[in-house]
């Protein structure tokens, strides 16, 4: 468990596994935090995935955050559309 933020260090969530959401968004509804951004776990800079869904996380303490999943899947098959791997999405500016 984490009791401080460590800033230029690899934030992992309570599995052990990276954080993934990037350009994203906090808010606070029933003393619980949600956090949401991109999904990059499959982004490598080289193979043209930019995103790959929007990913959740929650915590009660800022800290340590829990994985609640891909909470918007990638179209897979729909390169025109803003979710589709190759696009470049910042959910930080939609609500959804």
């Amino acid at each position: 468990m984490y009791k401080s933020i460590r800033p230029g260090q690899e934030w992992l969530d309570t599995n052990g596994k990276r954080i993934e959401a990037h350009g994203g968004n906090i808010f606070y509804d029933n003393q619980t935090f949600y956090w949401y951004g991109e999904n990059k776990e499959k982004t490598d800079g080289e193979n043209g995935i930019w995103t790959y869904g929007i990913h959740a996380y929650s915590s009660k303490d800022l800290y340590n955050w829990t994985d609640e999943g891909l909470i918007i899947q990638p179209e897979l098959n729909n390169e025109n559309s803003n979710l589709h791997p190759s696009q470049r999405i910042r959910p930080s500016a939609y609500y959804f």
